[in-house]
């Protein structure tokens, strides 16, 4: 299956997986593929509004969202444990690694 690719504004790569794990803000989704861009996969095609930036961390995506101004987190590689950390932050920007310990 093609994955069509709208507005990426979100790019992390996982140097331990050899993913780009990457946001659609346009298409409202998250998905991974190989570094070359091959086997695109969406991992969650709900609960992302407009994300804006996204960190890898472990066995963790976490993501910045401007439209339900929150900050969430799930499992990379599935969607599962999707949880929220924050909300009500207004216009919540860069996500890095350093800044999700």
């Amino acid at each position: 299956m093609s994955v069509v690719v709208g507005w990426p504004n979100a790019l992390a790569i996982d140097m331990y997986s050899d993913k780009l794990f990457f946001g659609d803000a346009k298409l409202d989704y998250i998905a991974m593929a190989n570094l070359d861009g091959s086997n695109r996969k969406i991992i969650i095609n709900h609960a992302v509004s407009h994300i804006f930036s996204l960190a890898v961390f472990e066995d963790m995506l976490y993501w910045s969202d401007w439209e339900n101004k929150r900050i969430h987190k799930a499992h990379k590689f599935t969607g599962a444990n999707l949880t929220t950390l924050a909300e009500l932050i207004h216009r919540p920007m860069g996500m890095s690694h350093t800044s999700v310990l």
